[in-house]
């Protein structure tokens, strides 16, 4: 009996030793830009659309604007887009025209 104590208080000081000296890593998320879609008003072959930008902790940041598509439901910045430049924090508006 005497042995199983010393061997658990060995066991346990180790892993007290361990706790000690192992280092966690700090848990750091990365930040993402946060972007708002506003209203969109028609007017019969044009439409202006309206957008803010919340937050511009994210990465890439390059430009902001909108993007649009007369053939499907998915726009990407591989289809038409309205470019506003230098993305800043605050509202911002585009007019597309053209639209069937």
């Amino acid at each position: 009996m005497e042995d199983r104590k010393q061997h658990l208080y060995i066991f346990f000081t180790l892993f007290l030793v361990t706790l000690l000296f192992t280092r966690c890593d700090e848990f750091k998320l990365s930040p993402v830009t946060k972007v708002e879609t506003g209203e969109a008003t028609s007017l019969a072959t044009s439409i202006t659309v309206e957008g803010e930008i919340i937050d511009l902790s994210g990465k890439g940041n390059d430009d902001h604007g909108f993007c649009y598509s007369t053939d499907h439901n998915d726009p990407s910045i591989d289809d038409d887009n309205i470019s506003k430049g230098k993305p800043q924090t605050g509202k911002f508006t585009g007019n597309i025209e053209g639209l069937k």
